[in-house]
């Protein structure tokens, strides 16, 4: 029941909020491996990525809307793909990207600052 409703709460958050928990996940892997949080999505742990992901502590605003990301993602193989799957739906997140194109604007702005 509980993973239901985080993951519902996961598909309908607001950006802002997504964000903020990203990054903080990434700062906090960061200090823990002593490196620029920005290299999250290049050097963590695939499994951790894919805890990470499903327990929606590194949203999909965030690895959809940056290339290192979505190179990640495809380092993936098909069993951790079905785990992140019910959080990562694709057909989910594209509507969702055209419906805000100002929220991907300011994903953008981060992404560029990060070096992500």
């Amino acid at each position: 029941m509980y993973l239901k409703y985080a993951g519902d709460l996961i598909l309908r958050e607001r950006v802002e909020t997504a964000m903020e928990r990203s990054i903080k996940t990434m700062m906090d892997w960061g200090d823990e491996k002593q490196a620029p949080w920005g290299d999250y999505f290049r050097y963590a742990s695939l499994n951790r990525a894919v805890i990470d992901i499903k327990d929606g502590k590194i949203s999909p605003w965030l690895i959809l809307n940056c290339k290192s990301g979505k190179v990640m993602m495809k380092k993936f193989n098909d069993e951790q793909l079905q785990i992140v799957y019910p959080v990562m739906d694709p057909s989910h997140w594209a509507l969702r990207f055209k419906r805000l194109p100002a929220d991907i604007e300011m994903i953008k702005e981060i992404v560029k600052e990060a070096g992500l």
